[in-house]
């Protein structure tokens, strides 16, 4: 046994293995951002987004709408990185869009809209940081019936993205999301508008 105490003395004062996520040290206001470490309370994002939508009728639409969307996004961090010491621990996210956009099928359409949400960003050590995302707001849209009545009209918007940090203040947006649009049944017909949408951005983080 006591042959073996100088090699456990070794191990004991060896550099310990590369952490895993839920290792590395959170972002503190003291020290320099880092790459992985999560957000502070009260930062601030800002994120331009180009988005394609595919219309479905799986969920009700008479048509399938497709739409190019420009999107502008801003952010609040609600919070310092919650339950750190779990896979799931992370950032939550107040975030408000504008959205500008035109229906190229299945005829010609604009769209106006504003939405409040939530997002929550997973802090994983690394420099893909997902999140899963949703808003709700109003829009002003020319669509037709008989999947949308009037111009006033409600939009929902659900659905998971990453953000790749470049540097750590500037990152690329990936998302994809499920998009429904409706009046909630102030006017008839009100059958809904169904898409898919995939996006890319640039957000600057402050």
């Amino acid at each position: 046994m006591l042959t073996l105490l100088p090699l456990l003395i070794f191990l004991s004062d060896a550099d310990p293995p590369h952490k895993s996520p839920l290792e590395v040290p959170l972002h503190t206001s003291e020290a320099p951002r880092e790459i992985g470490r999560g957000y502070l309370k009260n930062d601030t994002s800002l994120e331009v987004k180009v988005s394609r939508a595919f219309g479905t009728t799986a969920s009700g639409s008479n048509f399938s709408h497709d739409f190019w969307l420009t999107q502008f996004q801003g952010g609040l961090m609600l919070a310092d990185v919650m339950e750190p010491e779990y896979w799931f621990g992370g950032n939550l996210e107040a975030t408000c869009l504008g959205i500008i956009g035109a229906q190229d099928n299945p005829d010609g359409a604009y769209f106006l809209g504003a939405n409040g949400g939530l997002r929550y960003h997973f802090r994983t050590g690394t420099a893909f940081a997902p999140y899963l995302w949703g808003n709700i707001g109003v829009a002003v849209t020319d669509i037709e019936t008989p999947d949308s009545s009037g111009k006033f009209q409600f939009n929902e918007q659900i659905g998971i993205g990453t953000r790749y940090f470049l540097s750590p203040r500037h990152a690329l947006t990936f998302e994809y999301g499920y998009w429904h649009i409706s009046n909630g049944g102030i006017r008839e017909p009100n059958d809904g508008v169904n898409s898919h949408i995939f996006t890319v951005g640039f957000a600057w983080i402050f």
